[in-house]
């Protein structure tokens, strides 16, 4: 009995390290699920002016620019983040529609305070931004990510997206 203790203490140990070895990200959407929990875009609020849908290539998103205008968002709220340890947002573009660009903003949880993370590109690749460094904000934080398509009905092709600290930022 004390051996088969032993071994299930070991192996909820062993687990529990993996798993905190492997959280290098306190917040990421591989894009791997077949709906797009917690997104919102245009079904969620038509002044939005882009939606979000799981890709063609299993795995990826595409924001799709709808609506008025020649530009939309779609936004993800991420909840008690603490940016002074988790302060660096990446995206990884898989593809972009001529003419079109993309930025990633942070913005207030109230929606009244918008900063550039990432600069408007049209370039695939992985892309990364400060956001403490952008907005000025400290410690534990709840904000509005936004990924911005520019250009009429264009689409911008997501791999994934994420927040990470500036240490696992430099160890890529």
């Amino acid at each position: 009995m004390k051996k088969l203790s032993l071994m299930i203490v070991f192996l909820l140990v062993a687990s529990i390290g993996s798993q905190v070895m492997a959280a290098d990200a306190i917040w990421r959407d591989d894009f791997d699920e077949e709906e797009l929990e917690g997104w919102y875009d245009n079904k969620t609020d038509e002044s939005f002016r882009a939606v979000i849908v799981m890709g063609k290539k299993k795995g990826t998103a595409d924001v799709i620019q709808k609506g008025k205008g020649d530009w939309g968002k779609v936004a993800f709220v991420v909840m008690n983040v603490d940016l002074d340890t988790y302060n660096i947002v990446r995206v990884k573009v898989t593809k972009v529609d001529k003419n079109g660009d993309y930025k990633v903003l942070a913005v207030s949880k109230d929606w009244s305070d918008s900063y550039v993370v990432i600069d408007r590109s049209k370039g695939k690749g992985t892309h990364k931004g400060d956001i403490k460094k952008a907005t000025g904000w400290k410690g534990m934080t709840t904000f509005n990510i936004v990924v911005v398509v520019e250009g009429k009905g264009k689409k911008v092709t997501l791999d994934w997206i994420e927040l990470v600290s500036e240490e696992e930022e430099k160890s890529k």
